[in-house]
């Protein structure tokens, strides 16, 4: 199971870094009490951080979810959708199987599948993750827009 820091969200979704294009994500979703941050784009995907008490990035966690880098990048027509991906953990000791590499080659042996699904407007989202793929979903959060 994963550990209760991975399963407390809150979420902002906004934009870090230098980038040419201008993010469209800075809208703040708040699950529990803590942040989920859209970080960057790459290779299709969005990747989503948690963020620490001090907004600093939490190193543990990532998202990464499947044709969500153009919305990182500016695109603006969203629809009601689910959006898919994975969350690697790496700094559990459990272990889902032999090593991945996720999209900036750091390894993790701890993930779960995620599924995002956000409605018409983008005010509300849910958050299903799936630990290791066994098909037994640990935890469902749904996100509201925050202040």
């Amino acid at each position: 199971m994963l550990n209760k820091i991975s399963m407390k969200l809150a979420t902002i979704l906004a934009v870090q870094g230098a980038s040419t294009f201008p993010a469209s994500a800075d809208t703040w979703w708040e699950i529990g009490d803590q942040t989920l941050y859209f970080e960057d784009g790459i290779d299709g995907m969005g990747v989503l951080v948690y963020l620490t008490d001090t907004n600093e990035p939490n190193p543990n966690f990532k998202l990464f979810i499947g044709e969500m880098e153009d919305i990182y990048f500016g695109r603006k027509d969203y629809e009601a959708r689910a959006y898919y991906g994975y969350m690697a953990n790496y700094a559990s000791d459990q272990d889902c199987g032999p090593s991945r590499v996720d999209a900036y080659g750091q390894s993790y042996s701890n993930w779960s599948y995620a599924e995002l699904t956000f409605g018409a407007d983008w005010q509300h989202f849910t958050l299903v993750l799936d630990h290791c793929g066994e098909g037994d979903y640990i935890e469902t959060l749904q996100g509201t827009p925050g202040q």
